[in-house]
């Protein structure tokens, strides 16, 4: 038990009336942490009420901490910046518990080697090597567990299941994905079985209840006997990123462990080292670089050869058969469109799209079509968008499967809009890529949203950027709503797509 683990108990033994405030996922980490030690809160405190945490509805502040009661004691579970804030807001009459960034990140390691170690206890086959290169091991049964929140992300791993394949011919491949996204990987030859988990703790703390779903879901997963197993997805960069992907590395009792991660902050380090612990071979990665190298980086490690770095989609005739019957005329410029980012803040106002649509249409008269491509969330942007220019416009959003949506963007010359998955496939296809991005032009390359890390792959592209943070954003908008990426304009966006259609349509030099 580590030095702030102590602390903390020590706070709670001397109160017995507990009550966290903040209902983030820092709230969610103090619950889980106390739970797996047998104490239980009193209550949650937020300022203003309402809001829920593991299913305790949460009260005002000012209703507990104003309270002169020596048996009460609030943990401070918000960011460190904001809990100067607070306390300066408030006049705690009760006992506050307030950890550095450091220490909480300390406190969670701690948590976390606890609960991994319980796990490791039941399946200690993990053999540690010292050397780099074990390539040559007579590998028989390959496990790779990628267990992503969006598609986009999923086909990052296209390029490493590829290179994979490629070091090991002779090896038996399972491939373990998110059961939301299985028919992406449906027609993929790089792999001999494939195993839908269904995944409803990837946004959740590491707990031992996470622990007991995935023993139970993966029960499939656990029946063979795997030589080595493989994360593409990097290893969690918070307190709540997609843990189940090394509970069932551990829970799948393979004689070899392999993983990368970030390790560029400090807690990112930290968390590195803590689960590099119960791995054979963990690559750190301390430099931006895109989320395809960083992958492919692991088969490096271990002594393999990458021939190839980019994408690729499996597609069959049927993907094809709806976008066919609307994209006939070949003498188009077909220009597939993603009009809508994961939130708003990455979604461009779609009044700009329309506006600059129709000074397209009028430049270059009835060669241009867009195709508007999304699911659900996409409709009313797409209404906008198409506003009086419906017949240059194939709608598409909401009428199509992925790989449909897909086939459409194959067929199309470019494509255009926020970065998603769908942008992702377009890279994957090898079609030009203009991106209309979140992520400010500061930002270092390392940084999450930047697109060295998560931008077009392997194909000519324009990616355009806020030119600075509005109102204290700093690399990436902290807002909910539209906000910096606003500073695009329409003539940034309108000449970007004349250079597209000059170099890619009209030049017709673009060889895919």
């Amino acid at each position: 038990m580590n030095d702030t683990l102590k602390k903390l108990i020590k706070f709670c033994n001397e109160h017995t009336n507990i009550y966290l405030y903040g209902a983030g996922k820092i709230g969610s980490a103090y619950y889980h942490i106390l739970k797996e030690q047998g104490i239980r809160i009193k209550g949650v405190v937020t300022t203003y009420g309402g809001e829920e945490l593991e299913g305790i509805k949460c009260q005002k502040a000012e209703d507990v901490i104003w309270n002169d009661d020596p048996h009460i004691g609030i943990i401070l579970s918000v960011k460190e910046q904001l809990q100067t804030e607070i306390q300066k807001q408030y006049s705690f009459k009760c006992d506050v518990f307030a950890l550095s960034q450091l220490e909480f990140g300390e406190l969670c390691a701690s948590f976390y080697q606890k609960i991994l170690s319980e796990i490791n206890k039941n399946n200690p086959l993990c053999k540690t090597l010292s050397e780099d290169r074990f390539i040559s091991l007579n590998i028989k049964n390959i496990l790779v567990v990628q267990l992503e929140a969006t598609f986009g992300d999923m086909l990052w791993s296209t390029a490493f299941l590829r290179e994979l394949r490629r070091n090991y011919v002779t090896s038996k491949i399972t491939l373990v994905v998110n059961s939301k996204f299985f028919s992406i990987y449906a027609n993929c030859k790089y792999i001999d079985h494939i195993i839908s988990y269904n995944c409803i703790h990837l946004l959740d703390m590491l707990s031992n209840d996470m622990v007991e779903y995935t023993r139970d879901e993966g029960k499939e997963i656990f029946t063979n006997q795997y030589d080595i197993v493989f994360l593409p997805r990097h290893l969690p960069l918070t307190i709540s990123d997609a843990w189940e992907n090394v509970i069932i590395a551990m829970l799948s009792s393979a004689k070899y462990r392999v993983a990368h991660g970030i390790g560029i902050s400090t807690a990112e380090q930290l968390r590195c080292n803590v689960i590099g612990d119960f791995f054979s071979k963990v690559v750190i990665h301390t430099c931006g670089m895109h989320e395809v190298k960083y992958e492919l980086e692991m088969i490096k490690s271990i002594g393999g050869v990458i021939n190839d770095e980019r994408m690729e989609i499996w597609l069959s005739n049927d993907d094809y058969k709806k976008a066919r019957l609307q994209m006939q005329d070949e003498r188009k410029c077909y220009i597939s469109v993603a009009l809508v980012g994961s939130e708003e803040k990455r979604s461009l106002d779609p009044q700009k799209y329309n506006n600059v649509f129709k000074r397209i249409l009028k430049k270059y008269n009835d060669m241009v079509r867009f195709i508007l491509c999304g699911g659900a969330d996409c409709i009313a942007a797409g209404e906008i968008a198409k506003k009086d220019i419906d017949n240059a416009c194939i709608d598409l959003i909401d009428k199509t499967t992925l790989l449909e949506a897909a086939a459409a963007i194959d067929l199309s010359t470019f494509f255009l809009g926020s970065d998603t998955g769908l942008m992702h496939f377009a890279s994957a296809l090898g079609k030009p890529v203009i991106e209309v991005s979140a992520s400010i032009q500061n930002a270092p390359d390392y940084w999450g949203c930047s697109p060295v890390r998560t931008g077009p792959w392997y194909v000519p592209n324009i990616v355009l950027r806020p030119s600075t943070g509005l109102n204290g954003c700093k690399y990436m908008c902290a807002m909910k709503f539209r906000h910096c990426i606003e500073q695009i304009s329409e003539k940034q966006l309108e000449e970007a797509i004349c250079e597209m259609i000059d170099s890619f349509y009209l030049c017709n030099n673009y060889t895919g």
